[in-house]
This record gives structure tokens, sequence and C-alpha cells, in this order.
């Protein structure tokens, strides 16, 4: 637990306090459902619903060395899930995390996180040798080859020479290249052989043969030395076969973390290369990203750049996505650390920022408690409290949220010595004038909890996605408050076109996509003309069934007609756009019009002939010459026809 609480102190979140209004009760929050299930970690998740109905959960996953972002996405209300989708490259070092996502009125999808990446090297080259020490008898050879590595693409011509021998006296030493010059692919190798020739009258003894690498084109050399042993007699010679590595190079400044951000115009189906938004000698970490009703972008972050602890920092954005962002601007200035900001915007018009913060910690106590601040379209608002915490608690990574009934929920992780962390919350029915005066948990508080991320759906229900180490992992978990919905999920039509007398089967499959047993009744219409309608039962969430009208088009007039079916609304039922769907049109012909003109006359009886004696898949079958729909044109069709002739609409 102290490790966990040390840990917290590195990342940070706070809000006020007042009179007690009812909230929702934990009773009426569904039970926990798990997302993921990855061997390593996964955490720190942040929730969207598309203007496409769909739902978004991105979060941190560790991969190989690092972190890399993923997501998942709904279309049914969290009934079924995509398998996760990456969104950073890997495998690689970076450490991609704390992803917030929003979609821009456009359309657009934006995710933005902290990213501790090293920046692409240099073009650049190394040079070794390979063995790096050779033992050639006097007057005999030997081999060494010399490698030119690429680095940073690096991809130009290398002169290779041999600068000195060392000592420079008492030997007859020559030395050769095959060839001459290389050109290493880039970050690739090239190599060449060099042959060195001990000469009469060498002195054996100890020598260094120093060999360079010249580009002109970065007017840089660089060098590597090979030992050589020059010996009496074959006899005294010693094999060598040590292999020189390349030369390391002085490892490039340690990077810091910074906020980048990637957008995509289609739903997903692509994303932009990573763009950084935030860039200063500190870290930049945990941001999240709202876009304002007059389509500011609004981005908030920790920073420690301003001294040993991180403040928040915030910036806005008004026009595309590569320029015209405002310069970064510091919102807090106390003592302690405040960091994991939150911001949305009230339906008042009001920017919201919360965070928690150890500024009323003491000594290395370090308590963390939620504090918010608020714009109103021209200054900012003092630091206000929302949680006061015993000095065994933590009260971190706020989530905040107002409800399409205007109701504001803060949501964060509580953990005490002695408790391990799950999800609370306040609310405000006020617009945050007065919050709840208890904490409400949502999960249960057997397990460790972190993380919370929050957001209303279109059919009113509320999301609380969180991390937790449930299952001996860290996994990302969400639960949803308890809400009443019927949908109609799918209808399907057994042909398009049809005479009339003939009968069409609509298949309809509804949905009970709530948490309560429901009762309610399918109604079947062809355009406002019912056709049926059935009493259905189903239980909650997950369960459906299909329901099967058919449509008598007797009596009904030559034309289009569009199919729909209804679930009839339950009690407490807040969102209704999917108790309804339509299909078609249905084109309805008069019996024996064969060509469709409004008219049964000798153009059908043509169309008849050509077409008699077939059945389907015949060269000169006519669908629509089978009048009876028994797949074949014959004397039957031709006797509807007969008697129907000379009708009209």
């Amino acid at each position: 637990m102290k490790k966990r609480k040390l840990l917290v102190l590195l990342l940070i979140f706070s809000f006020g306090m007042f009179p007690y209004v009812q909230p929702v009760s934990a009773s009426e929050w569904s039970s926990e459902n798990r997302l993921t299930w990855w061997l390593h970690m996964d955490q720190l998740s942040s929730i969207l619903q598309t203007s496409d109905n769909k739902i978004w959960i991105v979060w941190e996953r560790e991969q190989y060395q690092g972190w890399a972002l993923f997501y998942q996405t709904s279309s049914d209300f969290g009934i079924s899930w995509s398998d996760p989708q990456n969104l950073t490259i890997y495998p690689n070092d970076d450490m991609n995390q704390a992803p917030s996502i929003t979609q821009l009125s456009n359309g657009t999808i934006m995710v933005v996180w902290s990213a501790l990446r090293y920046p692409p090297p240099e073009p650049d080259f190394n040079l070794s040798a390979h063995p790096s020490s050779l033992t050639i008898p006097v007057e005999s050879s030997n081999t060494s080859t010399v490698m030119v590595t690429s680095t940073g693409g690096f991809n130009d011509t290398v002169d290779l020479a041999v600068k000195s021998i060392i000592p420079p006296f008492g030997h007859n030493i020559s030395t050769s290249f095959d060839p001459p010059q290389v050109t290493p692919p880039p970050d690739g190798n090239a190599n060449s052989t060099l042959t060195i020739t001990v000469g009469a009258g060498t002195t054996p003894t100890d020598y260094t043969v120093v060999v360079t690498g010249y580009s002109e084109s970065l007017n840089k050399t660089k060098s590597t030395n090979i030992a050589l042993t020059v010996a009496e007699t074959m006899e005294s010679t010693a094999s060598s076969s040590s292999c020189a590595m390349p030369l390391s190079e002085s490892l490039p400044p340690e990077p810091d973390y910074e906020i980048y951000c990637k957008v995509s115009h289609d739903n997903g189906s692509s994303w932009s290369t990573a763009v950084k938004l935030v860039e200063d000698p500190g870290d930049d970490r945990r941001p999240s990203v709202t876009q304002a009703s007059n389509g500011t972008i609004w981005l908030a972050w920790a920073s420690d750049r301003s001294g040993m602890f991180y403040d928040i920092f915030y910036k806005t954005f008004n026009g595309s996505i590569a320029n015209q962002w405002s310069n970064d601007t510091q919102l807090t200035f106390d003592d302690g650390v405040d960091a994991f900001p939150g911001i949305a915007q009230m339906k008042d018009g009001k920017i919201w920022v919360v965070w928690h913060t150890s500024r009323h910690a003491a000594g290395m106590d370090f308590n963390l408690e939620i504090y918010y601040k608020t714009y109103d379209g021209s200054s900012w608002s003092a630091d206000t409290r929302l949680t006061s915490t015993a000095k065994d608690i933590d009260d971190t990574v706020p989530a905040i949220l107002q409800t399409a009934n205007e109701t504001m929920w803060v949501f964060w992780a509580s953990e005490g010595w002695e408790q391990p962390p799950y999800i609370f919350y306040e609310q405000s029915f006020d617009n945050g004038t007065n919050w709840t005066e208890e904490n409400f948990n949502v999960t249960t508080g057997l397990e460790v909890d972190r993380f919370p991320a929050t957001t209303q759906t279109c059919d009113s229900r509320i999301w609380v996605i969180f991390t937790s180490m449930r299952d001996d992992n860290d996994e990302i978990y969400y639960k949803t408050s308890l809400i009443r919905n019927v949908a109609v999920a799918n209808l399907t039509l057994s042909q398009g076109r049809v005479y009339q007398g003939e009968t069409v089967s609509v298949n309809v499959t509804v949905q009970n996509r709530g948490n309560y047993n429901e009762s309610f009744t399918v109604a079947c219409y062809a355009n406002s003309t019912l056709i049926d309608s059935e009493i259905v039962t189903l239980d909650p969430l997950t369960e459906s069934t299909n329901v099967t009208f058919a449509w008598n088009t007797s009596g009904f007039a030559r034309g289009n007609y569009y199919v729909k079916a209804e679930a009839s609304p339950v009690s407490g039922e807040l969102y209704m756009e999917d108790n309804t769907l339509s299909t078609g049109p249905v084109r309805v012909k008069l019996l024996g019009d064969v060509n469709d003109d409004g008219t049964v006359d000798q153009l059908d009886i043509c169309e008849l002939s050509d077409a008699y004696g077939s059945v389907a898949g015949d060269p000169n079958w006519n669908e629509e010459a089978d009048i009876n729909g028994d797949n074949m044109v014959d004397v039957y069709d031709s006797y509807i026809l007969s008697n129907n002739y000379g009708k009209t609409d």
C-alpha cells in the first residue's frame, strides 16, 4: 500500500462540498463488466459515444518494453464489442499513456495522450572491424571486415582509409580495401575487406592499425582500431577470434513526457500521424480534452515545468488541428502536487476543470483531495475544494459529467491505508452551487478499482469505466446506471415487389436493452396502416426475440410502401430513438400488370408470352410474369392476367 501511495503522488486531481441532496443510490448501478483480457496491464481509460451512437473506450496497454494505446467500440450499447485496435505504433520503447477521447462538432474523432518518445536519430554512421585483432607473421597477410553501419537513415558514400599504423617505425606493413568506398542502405550495413600485409624486415611486436571512414555529405570522419601482432614465424601465430561491435555512440538526451494528438475524419477507419501539441523541458502528462459549444477545443494537463511539483496547465484551439493553438497557461500555483485534470463544459456554458491535489498534505503524509475551478467566459474562479479527507485517505483521478437532466457528477477513486481504492461520486443539481454532502460508492470496495472515466450515452445510461485488479491483473471494467429501454433491433422482408393479394412476411427482432423485465407491444405498419401487433415479454439486457407478421397486400393500392416496426415505450423509458425501425420500399403492383405501367393490357400479354414456359434460371425467365408466384410462367399466370385485363389504377 505504501508503494501505491507514493505512485499516486506522481499522478494527481480535486472538488467542493455543500448541503445534501438525494443522489442515485448505489443499488441503481449494474454489476461490473470486464472489457479487456490482456496478460499484462490495461489501465487509464477514456470513454465517448460518437454521433453515430457508437461507444468508444480507449486505454493504455503494457506492450513489449513500453505502453501503447488501444481502443474498442460497441454499436449496440455494450452488448457486443469489437476486437481491440492499436492506435499507436508498436513494438517500441515509447510510453504512450493516459488517453482522452472526444468528438468535434464536424465529426472528427480526437484522441490526446502523454508520451515519452525518443526523437528520431539524425543521419549518421558507425565504423567497426571484425575481427578487431589480428596476428600475422612476417611476410604474410590476413584480412578484417570493416563494417559501415547506417543510423538515422544515412545513405551516402563513405571513403575508407588506413590513417596510421602505430608505432610508425620498424615495420614494412601495407594495407588495401576492397572496395575502398561503400554506401550502406538506410539503417543497414555495408562491408569492405581490409587486407593487411606484413613485409620482410618488419619488427615483430604489437601495432595499432587506425582505420577511418569519411562522409563528404556529413563532413564527418569516424575511426576504429585493429590490434595487430606481428609474429616472427607461422608457428608463433595465435589465431584471434575477437569481434568488435560498432563503436557506441553517446545516448541522446533523456526525453520527457509531451502531449500528442491523433484524429480520424472517417469514424476510425484511418488515423492521422501523431502531432505534438505540448513541448517544454518538463514532463507534461495526463491530458483531458473537450470541445465547447462555440467550437473551441480545450486541453488541460499536468506539468512539472514550474518546479518540483506538478501544476495544471491548459491551452485552447480555434482553428485546424495543425496550428492556431494558444500558448500554454498555468492554472494552479500551490505548493502541492496538482494532477490528473478532467475538463468539460456544462450546459450553462461554464468550463469546469477538476483535479486532485496534495496541497493539504502534512510532511510525508500525502493525502490527496479533489478540487475544481470554473471559467465563465472572462475569468477563472478560485480553486474550490470538493472532498475533504482524513489523513489516511487519498481521493484521486476525478472525472466530471453533466447528464441530460443537468445533474452534475464527479467520480473519483478513494484509497486508504487499510482500504483498497474504489470508486465514489458526488452530485450537484444546481450547476455546482451545492453538492451532496455524502460520498456514494459505485464499486464494491472489495477490489483495487482506480482511474475512473465517465460519459452518458443517448439511451440515458451513465457509464463509469475504471481499472481493476479483481482478476489479479489490471484490466478495464465498466458499469452503468440502470435504465429501461426496449428496441427494434432488426427488420427484414421476404420480398420487395409483390402483386396485390400476395403476402409479405415481415420479420422483426426486438430486444430488451435495459435492466428490468419488460412486457410491451410490437406493432407493424405499412406506411400508416397497421398490419398487426403482438405483446412480448423479455428479460433484461441481451434477451431478444423474433416476431413475424404476415402482410396480406389485398386491398392495398398499387404503389410503394414503407414497412415500420414499433416497440411501445415502457414505463420510465427515456430513450425512444431505437423503438422504431423502417425499411422499404415494397412495390405493390396491380395484379396482372407485368410491366407495372398502371394498366393490364396487350403489353403485359406480350411480356408474359415472351416468358411463357420458363422457370427461374431460364434465359427468358421474367419474375414479373410469374403472377401467382409459383416459380413458373404458365397457363395459370395467363388466366390471372386475362381475368384482370383492362384494369387500371
